[in-house]
Protein backbone atom coordinates (compact mmCIF):
# COMPACT_ATOMS: atom_id res chain seq x y z
CA UNK A 1 0.00 0.00 0.00
CA UNK A 2 3.14 2.30 0.89
CA UNK A 3 4.53 1.80 -2.48
CA UNK A 4 1.51 1.93 -4.26
CA UNK A 5 0.63 5.27 -3.10
CA UNK A 6 4.65 6.30 -3.33
CA UNK A 7 4.78 5.36 -6.81
CA UNK A 8 1.10 7.08 -7.51
CA UNK A 9 1.87 10.60 -5.91
CA UNK A 10 6.16 10.36 -7.73
CA UNK A 11 4.50 9.77 -11.00
CA UNK A 12 1.80 13.02 -10.81
CA UNK A 13 4.78 15.22 -9.65
CA UNK A 14 7.01 14.16 -12.44
CA UNK A 15 4.12 15.08 -14.91
CA UNK A 16 3.13 18.24 -13.28
CA UNK A 17 4.39 21.78 -13.40
CA UNK A 18 4.84 22.04 -9.45
CA UNK A 19 7.75 20.24 -8.20
CA UNK A 20 8.49 18.06 -5.28
CA UNK A 21 8.73 21.11 -3.41
CA UNK A 22 5.12 22.85 -4.05
CA UNK A 23 3.25 20.10 -2.45
CA UNK A 24 2.82 17.82 0.49
CA UNK A 25 4.80 14.77 -0.44
CA UNK A 26 3.72 11.09 -0.13
CA UNK A 27 7.23 10.54 1.91
CA UNK A 28 5.38 13.32 4.53
CA UNK A 29 2.17 11.40 4.23
CA UNK A 30 3.98 7.90 5.36
CA UNK A 31 5.40 9.70 8.05
CA UNK A 32 1.77 11.26 9.50
CA UNK A 33 0.73 7.65 8.83
CA UNK A 34 3.56 6.09 10.93
CA UNK A 35 3.93 8.92 13.56
CA UNK A 36 0.37 8.90 14.18
CA UNK A 37 -0.48 5.45 13.53
CA UNK A 38 -2.93 5.86 11.05
CA UNK A 39 -4.01 3.13 8.27
CA UNK A 40 -2.22 4.67 5.42
CA UNK A 41 -5.53 3.85 2.73
CA UNK A 42 -7.32 5.94 5.31
CA UNK A 43 -5.39 8.87 5.07
CA UNK A 44 -4.77 9.24 1.87
CA UNK A 45 -8.19 10.53 0.99
CA UNK A 46 -7.99 13.27 3.24
CA UNK A 47 -5.17 14.68 2.41
CA UNK A 48 -4.92 14.13 -1.42
CA UNK A 49 -6.17 17.44 -2.32
CA UNK A 50 -2.79 19.00 -0.59
CA UNK A 51 -1.06 16.56 -2.69
CA UNK A 52 -2.57 17.31 -6.08
CA UNK A 53 -4.44 20.59 -5.94
CA UNK A 54 -3.22 24.80 -5.40
CA UNK A 55 -4.58 25.57 -2.43
CA UNK A 56 -6.28 29.02 -1.19
CA UNK A 57 -3.69 30.55 0.89
CA UNK A 58 -6.96 31.42 2.88
CA UNK A 59 -8.26 27.88 4.20
CA UNK A 60 -7.84 26.06 6.67
CA UNK A 61 -5.25 23.73 7.30
CA UNK A 62 -6.17 20.29 9.01
CA UNK A 63 -3.55 18.03 10.57
CA UNK A 64 -4.61 14.42 11.54
CA UNK A 65 -3.17 13.40 14.59
CA UNK A 66 -4.35 10.20 17.04
CA UNK A 67 -5.58 9.98 20.77
CA UNK A 68 -7.35 6.38 20.69
CA UNK A 69 -9.27 7.41 17.47
CA UNK A 70 -7.85 9.24 14.31
CA UNK A 71 -8.71 13.48 14.93
CA UNK A 72 -7.97 16.76 13.34
CA UNK A 73 -6.87 19.70 14.42
CA UNK A 74 -7.31 22.53 13.07
CA UNK A 75 -4.22 25.08 12.51
CA UNK A 76 -6.98 27.69 12.17
CA UNK A 77 -5.47 31.39 11.67
CA UNK A 78 -1.66 29.66 11.47
CA UNK A 79 -2.88 27.37 8.49
CA UNK A 80 -1.31 29.77 5.89
CA UNK A 81 2.05 29.83 7.72
CA UNK A 82 2.50 26.36 8.12
CA UNK A 83 1.50 26.06 4.70
CA UNK A 84 4.00 28.39 3.18
CA UNK A 85 6.98 26.24 5.53
CA UNK A 86 5.59 22.75 4.51
CA UNK A 87 5.34 23.51 0.75
CA UNK A 88 7.86 25.90 0.00
CA UNK A 89 10.17 26.18 3.09
CA UNK A 90 9.46 30.10 3.43
CA UNK A 91 8.26 31.97 6.71
CA UNK A 92 6.43 34.75 7.04
CA UNK A 93 5.70 37.19 9.61
CA UNK A 94 2.08 38.79 10.23
CA UNK A 95 2.64 42.46 10.09
CA UNK A 96 -0.70 45.02 11.50
CA UNK A 97 -1.11 47.83 8.80
CA UNK A 98 -2.19 50.66 10.99
CA UNK A 99 0.10 50.30 13.54
CA UNK A 100 2.88 48.18 12.95
CA UNK A 101 2.67 45.14 15.11
CA UNK A 102 4.46 42.36 14.45
CA UNK A 103 3.72 38.54 14.97
CA UNK A 104 6.10 35.78 14.68
CA UNK A 105 4.22 33.50 13.97
CA UNK A 106 0.83 35.43 13.35
CA UNK A 107 -0.99 32.94 15.58
CA UNK A 108 -4.19 35.78 14.93
CA UNK A 109 -6.21 36.54 12.43
CA UNK A 110 -6.43 40.31 13.41
CA UNK A 111 -3.93 42.92 15.14
CA UNK A 112 -4.71 42.57 19.06
CA UNK A 113 -3.23 46.05 19.95
CA UNK A 114 -5.48 47.86 17.54
CA UNK A 115 -8.39 45.42 18.82
CA UNK A 116 -7.93 46.70 22.43
CA UNK A 117 -8.48 50.43 20.59
CA UNK A 118 -11.29 49.49 19.26
CA UNK A 119 -10.11 49.06 15.73
CA UNK A 120 -10.46 45.78 13.52
CA UNK A 121 -7.00 45.16 11.42
CA UNK A 122 -5.77 42.03 9.85
CA UNK A 123 -2.66 41.15 9.75
CA UNK A 124 -0.75 41.17 6.56
CA UNK A 125 2.05 38.24 5.46
CA UNK A 126 4.95 39.65 5.20
CA UNK A 127 7.83 37.25 3.53
CA UNK A 128 10.71 36.63 5.59
CA UNK A 129 12.46 33.76 3.27
CA UNK A 130 13.66 30.15 3.60
CA UNK A 131 15.57 31.24 7.50
CA UNK A 132 15.24 33.44 10.32
CA UNK A 133 17.06 34.69 13.26
CA UNK A 134 16.05 35.38 16.39
CA UNK A 135 17.46 35.78 20.58
CA UNK A 136 16.72 33.29 23.07
CA UNK A 137 14.41 34.48 26.07
CA UNK A 138 14.39 31.67 28.33
CA UNK A 139 15.10 27.90 27.96
CA UNK A 140 15.30 25.04 29.78
CA UNK A 141 16.34 21.45 29.91
CA UNK A 142 14.16 18.23 29.02
CA UNK A 143 15.53 15.05 29.69
CA UNK A 144 12.26 12.80 30.94
CA UNK A 145 11.13 10.94 27.72
CA UNK A 146 13.03 12.50 25.70
CA UNK A 147 11.27 13.53 22.11
CA UNK A 148 9.94 11.45 19.35
CA UNK A 149 10.84 14.34 16.91
CA UNK A 150 14.72 14.95 18.24
CA UNK A 151 15.35 11.26 19.62
CA UNK A 152 16.06 10.23 23.29
CA UNK A 153 17.85 12.25 26.12
CA UNK A 154 17.89 16.39 26.83
CA UNK A 155 15.60 18.73 24.61
CA UNK A 156 15.58 22.22 25.12
CA UNK A 157 11.92 23.73 25.17
CA UNK A 158 12.96 27.73 24.56
CA UNK A 159 10.84 30.78 24.59
CA UNK A 160 12.43 33.15 21.47
CA UNK A 161 11.65 36.31 20.03
CA UNK A 162 12.08 35.99 15.90
CA UNK A 163 14.31 39.49 14.87
CA UNK A 164 11.34 42.14 14.10
CA UNK A 165 8.33 40.20 16.32
CA UNK A 166 7.00 41.88 18.82
CA UNK A 167 5.69 38.15 20.02
CA UNK A 168 7.59 35.02 21.31
CA UNK A 169 7.18 31.71 20.50
CA UNK A 170 7.90 28.61 22.11
CA UNK A 171 10.07 25.61 20.03
CA UNK A 172 13.16 23.85 20.13
CA UNK A 173 16.41 24.77 19.95
CA UNK A 174 18.99 22.14 18.69
CA UNK A 175 22.74 22.38 21.45
CA UNK A 176 25.62 22.69 19.31
CA UNK A 177 28.77 21.18 20.31
CA UNK A 178 31.01 24.28 22.56
CA UNK A 179 28.51 26.83 22.75
CA UNK A 180 25.69 26.95 25.64
CA UNK A 181 21.82 27.53 25.58
CA UNK A 182 21.03 30.60 27.52
CA UNK A 183 19.15 33.68 27.55
CA UNK A 184 19.92 36.13 24.98
CA UNK A 185 21.58 33.40 22.90
CA UNK A 186 21.46 34.08 19.20
CA UNK A 187 19.78 31.13 17.19
CA UNK A 188 18.82 30.57 13.91
CA UNK A 189 16.04 28.39 11.92
CA UNK A 190 16.96 24.99 10.47
CA UNK A 191 14.19 23.10 8.47
CA UNK A 192 13.84 19.03 8.47
CA UNK A 193 13.70 17.85 4.81
CA UNK A 194 10.95 19.02 2.88
CA UNK A 195 9.70 15.15 1.85
CA UNK A 196 8.99 15.00 6.02
CA UNK A 197 7.38 17.92 6.52
CA UNK A 198 3.49 17.96 7.88
CA UNK A 199 2.65 20.83 8.21
CA UNK A 200 3.16 21.11 12.05
CA UNK A 201 5.41 23.28 14.26
CA UNK A 202 7.98 20.10 14.09
CA UNK A 203 8.49 20.92 10.58
CA UNK A 204 11.40 23.35 12.30
CA UNK A 205 13.65 24.14 14.75
CA UNK A 206 16.15 26.60 15.89
CA UNK A 207 19.92 26.07 16.11
CA UNK A 208 22.16 28.10 18.22
CA UNK A 209 24.36 30.43 15.90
Amino acid sequence: MIATATAKYTNFRLKGIDTMQQKLSAQAVIELSRKHEIPLGDLLPTVEREMTEVIDTREILRVPFRIGTVMYRSMGHLSRFFREIRDNGIFFMGKCPVCGHSAFPPQHAVCHPCIKKGVLSPYEYVELGPKVGGTVLSWCRLVRGGSKHFGKGAVYPCVVRVDGSDIALIQFVMPKEGAQIRVGARVESVLIPQEKRTGEVTDFAFVLV
